[in-house]
């Protein structure tokens, strides 16, 4: 077995070219509903978030995020990790059985990230074709180099891709529950609301009406291609007439993939995680400061927007 190095994606690497697929995007619901379906993953939404109010959030930041992992270079990937796991580090509890939580475990942190993993390989396939397994080899292999950088120790993902998907069935059949998540996602599915820089902007019938289409594609796409068991635990059922619109719906996305340049399939991904990474420079660069204005007595806690003079100063200025 060969040991993994942790890096981040070299330009024209498999995972440079394939993780940021324009169609992952598609196979976003599907994946969010892997993840909220692992009951420590459930428990930290519930209880840490309102699903409803933050999905779009959640969103956002989840393109940013992943964008920013395969192409943010190696400071990107540094900042988005230290993010990542300080933003994960309060998300902690207790479940309904009494036993205790904490999001950064091993277990959900590397089943959320699979997920990622898997999602984007799979809408390529879904709306596309069958990558090659030479390919998915170096992808897989690349993607748990990656993971490195982001918490995921080697022994928590299998070796290979063949492993990988008998880990990723074995999670399916015996650990992910229908939850109280997965319900709030489906909800929102079904019900998608408008984003706050909207609701002043566009009527509610208005949007419903705009809406529609999408959230009835979406949760088309997504029960098509959940798998079966997961689709009878979550009660969720295909009619003819979805079955209909999904087969256009796939030849359609099918024929413009093929129609598209490689390189542009995944060029908007770059830019967002290039983008992404100058704003986390900023953040950081802001954080650090204001560590240090904290450290020498100079940052106003009632009025952070506003430089205290040094406690030393004033004493003199007083005196």
């Amino acid at each position: 077995m060969v040991k993994l190095v942790a890096r981040t994606p070299a330009k024209d690497s498999m995972l440079y070219r394939r993780f940021g697929d324009g169609r992952a995007i598609l196979f976003g619901p599907h994946a969010l509903l892997l993840q909220v379906m692992h009951p420590v993953v459930s428990a930290g939404v519930v209880q840490h978030s309102v699903f409803r109010e933050q999905a779009w959030r959640r969103l956002h930041e989840t393109v940013l995020s992943t964008a920013t992992w395969a192409y943010g270079g190696d400071e990107g990937t540094a900042l988005e990790a230290r993010r990542l796991r300080a933003l994960h580090t309060s998300i902690a509890g207790v479940m309904s059985d009494g036993s205790r939580y904490t999001s950064l475990a091993p277990s959900p942190w590397t089943w959320v990230f699979a997920t990622l993993v898997k999602g984007s390989v799979d809408a390529q396939q879904y709306f596309g074709r069958p990558i090659p397994p030479g390919d998915l080899y170096l992808l897989y292999t690349q993607a748990r180099e990656l993971g490195l950088l982001l918490g995921i120790r080697e022994q928590d993902l299998p070796d290979n891709w063949e492993e990988f998907l008998v880990y990723f069935d074995d999670m399916v059949d015996n650990q992910l529950e229908r939850t109280e998540a997965a319900d709030q996602v489906l909800d929102f599915l079904r019900h998608v609301t408008r984003p706050k820089p909207l609701r002043f902007v566009i009527p509610n019938v208005v949007w419903r009406a705009l809406i529609w289409p999408l959230s009835y594609l979406s949760l088309t796409v997504t029960t098509a291609t959940l798998p079966p068991v997961l689709v009878e635990r979550l009660g969720l059922t295909m009619s003819p007439m979805q079955r209909g619109v999904l087969a256009v719906f796939r030849t359609m996305v099918r024929t413009g993939y093929a129609l598209t340049p490689p390189r542009l399939r995944y060029a908007p991904a770059v830019v967002l995680g290039r983008v992404n990474t100058r704003r986390l420079r900023k953040q950081a660069a802001k954080a650090d400061a204001i560590t240090d204005l904290k450290a020498n007595g100079e940052w106003d806690e009632a009025h952070p927007w506003t430089f205290a003079p040094p406690l030393k100063r004033l004493n003199e200025t007083e005196a």
